[in-house]
C-alpha cells in the first residue's frame, strides 16, 4: 500500500499469474534475495542491494522464520532502522551505500 516496488512479491501467487513465463520474469531475483537474506557476509548483501537499487530491508517474522534471528544482524551493524513494529524492523539503505559495480 506504500506505493514502493519489491523485489518480488509472493511467490506462489507469481507463479499462479505468470505461469510458464514465471522464470523469465523473476530471473535470479528468488535466488538474489535468499542470499539477500543469508548470506553473513556484508559485501554479497551489498552486491544484491546495488544490483537491484534496493531503498528499504523488511526482517520480520517471515525472514525470521526463514533465515533465523542471527541474520538480521548485519543489517543492524550497516543500516538505519526506520520503523519497528514488535520484532519486525525497516532499514533504511543510503543513497550512498557503496555503490560499486560488479
Amino acid at each position: 500500500l506504500t506505493g514502493i516496488p519489491v523485489l518480488l512479491n509472493w511467490i506462489g501467487h507469481q507463479h499462479q499469474w505468470r505461469g510458464a513465463t514465471y522464470a523469465e520474469v523473476a530471473g535470479s531475483r528468488e535466488p538474489d534475495l535468499r542470499t539477500l537474506y543469508s548470506s553473513p557476509t556484508w559485501r554479497d548483501t551489498e552486491i544484491i542491494i546495488t544490483r537491484y537499487d534496493i531503498d528499504y530491508i523488511v526482517f520480520g517474522s517471515a525472514e525470521r522464520n526463514e533465515f533465523g534471528a542471527e541474520a538480521a544482524i548485519k543489517f543492524l551493524d550497516n543500516l538505519e532502522i526506520v520503523c519497528e513494529s514488535g520484532d519486525s524492523r525497516i532499514f533504511r539503505v543510503p543513497p550512498d551505500l557503496g555503490r560499486f559495480s560488479e
